[in-house]
């Protein structure tokens, strides 16, 4: 079969750790591995460059975006353009927003390529980040709806994650939408290894044999809500002591999240782990029993499904893609979005299943809703989503 050379474009990549930086890392490793070439064009800084060099990652200077330093804007990202004749680029694929997603319209519309888009991040519910005035929110958000329409205009294809967020596209007039699963890596997350692994990360971990353990993962923002699920927590863990929770991440909220975490009753049983690298989370995931998730924000949930493929359950939020994973009593259990003594309930319920056989019948069940998103599996829609466009 006729390999592909693609490019893919994105506003974020290492040494960031999101769901972006994952997808896009394990889509390009499950292509090459398929032999296609894969070629990411990002912004980033010299030192970046120099220490993540690749023949086929290119860095563009950009200047950090001031609402959330991690993040960079291209100041001049269009030289691309050259880099893709020169490399025999065949299609374009886009999974940026902002200056890169500019640059690759700039760059197909040059060489005559095809176009494809991923949305990955629910920008228009992050007007808060710029106003807390409700009606100055509404209308930013609006406004975002409206962007996006007439940025991805120009793109032949423009894929959503999952069926809530191609829907919410579709409804705000952007044309053309296609579902596919960003992907997770089972190689590296499985219940298999989960399981070989559990006791050894719980003793590095400090964790008692005796002791359940509740995990988030994800970035510390505002719009994930950490702080419903340490509230329930703080709840959780005065009538039962022997809990624990792990919370894995970083981000521009974390220095608020740590001074509400030393203030509750339940403190000594919390753990900020902060940033780890992805090879280091499967200990995290093999140590819990449940993972739990308060976000509001979710196109899809790539580090639920990561705990999901290890065999561990969810209590997550029943908002945006949450609830196309997190099926209720199959693979873990939903509570309504902000509400604290509902998530206290599913945190209760999911402490009255332990070591039972419905708590083992989740743990399956969630495992085969992580191998359904396998990089493997999605890597085969893309391949013939390139060649249709193609």
């Amino acid at each position: 079969m006729k390999t592909m050379r693609i490019a893919f474009y994105t506003d974020t990549y290492l040494p960031n750790i999101d769901g972006v930086v994952s997808q896009v890392i394990a889509s390009k490793q499950e292509l090459e591995r398929r032999r296609h070439y894969v070629h990411v064009f990002t912004p980033g800084t010299r030192k970046e460059k120099l220490k993540f060099q690749s023949p086929t990652v290119t860095y563009y200077e950009g200047v950090k975006f001031p609402l959330y330093p991690a993040y960079k804007l291209a100041i001049f990202p269009y030289s691309s353009i050259l880099k893709c004749r020169q490399t025999e680029i065949e299609i374009i694929h886009c999974h940026a927003l902002a200056t890169m997603s500019l640059a690759s319209i700039a760059s197909a519309k040059a060489l005559n390529l095809p176009l494809i888009g991923t949305f990955h991040t629910m920008i228009p519910l992050a007007a808060h980040y710029l106003t807390q005035n409700k009606e100055y929110q509404k209308m930013l958000t609006n406004a975002s709806w409206k962007a996006i329409k007439t940025l991805y205009k120009p793109f032949d294809v423009v894929t959503a994650p999952s069926n809530t967020i191609a829907h919410l596209l579709e409804e705000h007039g952007v044309e053309n939408v296609k579902v596919v699963s960003n992907g997770i890596s089972t190689h590296s997350f499985n219940s298999r290894d989960a399981n070989a692994e559990r006791e050894k990360s719980r003793k590095r971990l400090g964790i008692q044999k005796n002791e359940l353990v509740f995990l988030f993962v994800g970035r510390i923002t505002e719009e994930k809500n950490v702080n419903v699920v340490v509230k329930a927590f703080d709840i959780i863990n005065a009538i039962y002591p022997n809990t624990k929770l792990l919370i894995v991440g970083d981000g521009p909220a974390f220095s608020p999240l740590k001074q509400f975490v030393v203030k509750v009753k339940a403190k000594k049983s919390i753990t900020l782990v902060g940033q780890v690298n992805h090879s280091e989370m499967l200990g995290y995931y093999a140590a819990c029993d449940w993972q739990v998730t308060a976000s509001t924000f979710e196109t899809q949930g790539l580090g639920i499904l990561e705990g999901m493929a290890c065999g561990k359950p969810c209590i997550g939020a029943n908002a945006l893609a949450i609830p196309e994973t997190v099926k209720n009593n199959l693979t873990g259990y939903l509570f309504p979005a902000y509400d604290v003594e509902k998530c206290v309930e599913k945190m209760e319920a999911a402490i009255a299943l332990n070591d039972s056989s419905k708590y083992s019948k989740m743990c399956r069940n969630a495992g085969t809703m992580g191998e359904k998103h396998s990089i493997q599996r999605t890597t085969i829609k893309w391949e013939k989503l390139y060649r249709s466009v193609l």
